[in-house]
């Protein structure tokens, strides 16, 4: 088996045909190694990967900068590496990755397209040190076993962080939040 490349296996998936299939899903979570709670998340990358086994999926890696909820304890921790992995092999793939596009995007389901899916998983990582809001709960799936299905709020304001955050995740997570904080206050300004 050769390797793909992250944009090569997004092709395969999202190219030609599939454009409609993805216009069509409907977000519904998934997830693996993300665990329940409520955090924000810096993210790290966003890619296709083939397992060795020859799974193949979209990847979320970020790393958690607050905790709102840890669901008793069994959650994430503020500097947690999480990684969600939304395999092509479920029936949910595509609205999984529509839920994950629209989200970072500020999209509507109805806007949202194949483009977007690529334009997020560009080699250039256009996605990385974007502060989401996730929000993750364990289900248990037809066949009676524990998921955890992860939902992709919103991306996360600077003011939003600024107030958040202790000033240790502000040192270690978001060194540039000042520069955030500047920058969008000509676009709130702008809407007023």
């Amino acid at each position: 088996m050769s390797e793909m490349s992250s944009m090569e296996l997004a092709k395969k998936h999202f190219g030609g045909d599939k454009s409609s299939e993805f216009k069509k899903a409907k977000p519904s979570g998934g997830g693996d190694w993300q665990k329940p709670g409520h955090y924000y998340q810096i993210l790290r990358a966003v890619k296709m990967q083939r397992t060795r086994k020859g799974d193949e999926g979209f990847m979320v890696e970020s790393t958690v900068i607050h905790v709102f909820d840890d669901v008793d304890g069994t959650g994430h921790r503020v500097g947690a590496d999480a990684t969600h992995a939304m395999w092509t092999k479920h029936d949910s793939f595509y609205g999984n990755v529509k839920e994950f596009v629209c989200a970072v995007l500020g999209c509507s389901q109805e806007e949202a397209n194949t483009d977007q899916v690529f334009e997020v998983l560009a080699e250039d990582q256009p996605l990385a040190d974007m502060v989401i809001e996730v929000k993750a709960r364990e289900i248990t799936t037809r066949a009676g076993n524990p998921f955890t299905k992860v939902g992709y709020e919103r991306e996360v304001s600077a003011q939003d962080l600024a107030s958040t955050l202790s000033d240790e995740a502000k040192r270690l997570y978001v060194p540039d939040l000042d520069l955030r904080l500047k920058q969008a206050q000509p676009k709130a300004e702008g809407a007023a």
